[in-house]
């Protein structure tokens, strides 16, 4: 069995928010027990809710390792405060130090990351934290092509509904 499905049982079994669940749950429904999963297999019509929060990128291979953002859903694209797409991850936000690392580890073992707990980018003051979690995507099941997260932003008011 693919680590990936033991460390989606793992984080489930943590508690996570119901966006978050459905996501991992849908992910682990598209996930093959041996290899990663290809682009194919996710279809965006299947969590049509979560798309404004959900962020594609691409991995650019050379003699360094680039990402560049794809795609970002509306209110990640909002939350940010500016378009990223097309952008390498590099020079789309300010300090992408940990982004970066997170997205070099994703690549080079292919096993997703969780991250719960205090934004470390203060984009805007109306959430406190952010629950994110960022999938492999393989076109050959093995070589990480793209990385998908899903940004689950946990909001101080009650006037802007939680993710």
């Amino acid at each position: 069995m693919h680590d990936n499905l033991l460390k989606i049982h793992e984080i489930l079994e943590q508690g996570v928010r119901p966006n978050t669940r459905k996501f991992l749950t849908y992910w682990k429904s598209i996930h093959p027990r041996d290899h990663l999963p290809n682009r194919a297999m996710f279809d965006p019509i299947d969590l049509p809710r979560l798309l404004p929060y959900l962020v594609l990128v691409d991995v650019l291979e050379g003699i360094q390792v680039k990402f560049q953002y794809r795609l970002l859903g509306t209110a990640v694209t909002e939350t940010v405060g500016s378009e990223l797409v097309g952008k390498l991850v590099e020079h789309g936000v300010s300090n992408p130090a940990h982004l970066i690392r997170m997205y070099e580890e994703i690549y080079a073992s292919g096993i997703l990351h969780f991250y719960q707990g205090p934004s470390r980018y203060p984009h805007r003051s109306e959430y406190l934290s952010v629950e994110r979690v960022s999938v492999p995507i393989s076109d050959d099941g093995h070589t990480v092509d793209q990385i998908l997260t899903l940004m689950n932003y946990i909001y101080v008011s009650r006037e802007t509904p939680p993710v």
